[in-house]
């Protein structure tokens, strides 16, 4: 049963963000897998081209998957906004609140975030 699972993927809570995907508002896309300059290559060889990333993921910040200089000197990537232009980063703990790697918090440092891409 556990299997059967694990195969349906990570629930989601709360309405809206089913209503969104469900209204194609938002689209669900496979893992990513690889990139090519500003093109993102996904696990079904699908692309997106792409200005911006935000990546959450994890639940320890844990930077050396990223094969370029990102982390700030503290080991911390200030407010999610790093060094490398167009590099950002959401949910991280402590990020700037308490509850910033809390789904309930992470409005907070999305908003900021958004405003910074803006």
């Amino acid at each position: 049963m556990g299997k059967a699972i694990q195969r349906k993927g990570d629930p989601i809570f709360g309405d809206e963000l089913k209503n969104a995907i469900k209204n194609k508002e938002i689209k669900v896309k496979p893992r990513l897998a690889n990139t090519e300059g500003n093109e993102l290559i996904l696990a079904d060889t699908s692309k997106i081209k792409v200005d911006n990333i935000i990546w959450a993921t994890g639940f320890e910040s844990s930077y050396p998957w990223i094969e370029i200089d990102v982390v700030m000197e503290n080991g911390q990537v200030k407010r999610g906004v790093s060094p490398k232009s167009g590099l950002y980063f959401i949910g991280l703990p402590w990020q700037h609140r308490r509850g910033s790697a809390l789904l309930q918090g992470v409005g907070f440092d999305a908003k900021f975030i958004a405003e910074k891409i803006t």
